[in-house]
């Protein structure tokens, strides 16, 4: 049976109200799994191209993620204390500059060859 997006939910505003950090894990594995591939041992023709591809979509997902989370902690901010002392989605806190250290180093790997030195001085920043 197919699932459309948003359709077990009321609105959109929804999935804002009921977003966690624990989203953040998944920048966190696709920033890992972009490094990974930019080290395979085996030259593999396109393979540092996918990595490149899926460092930039991390990107894209960390700042969906966080503007979504940022959202939430504006628009439904008694929804969003409980988070603080939740003993399980807690946890979850560490994704977010997990998930950023996975972009860092990015920009180390793939953003000196497409933005020059200034991608060191972004990763500085960061």
């Amino acid at each position: 049976m197919l699932c459309l997006p948003f359709t077990q939910i009321e609105s959109p505003r929804e999935a804002i109200r009921q977003f966690t950090p624990n989203w953040f894990t998944a920048t966190m594995g696709t920033g890992i799994l972009a490094l990974a591939l930019n080290q395979f041992p085996i030259a593999v023709p396109g393979l540092n191209g996918i990595a490149e591809g899926l460092w930039l979509f991390n990107i894209g997902l960390f700042v969906l993620f966080t503007i979504m989370y940022l959202a939430r902690w504006i628009w439904f901010f008694d929804a969003a204390i409980p988070i603080v002392h939740h003993p399980v989605a807690g946890m979850f806190w560490g994704a977010i500059p997990m998930g950023l250290a996975t972009i860092l180093n990015g920009f180390l790997v793939f953003g000196v060859d497409r933005f020059g030195g200034g991608a060191v001085e972004i990763a500085h920043v960061l």
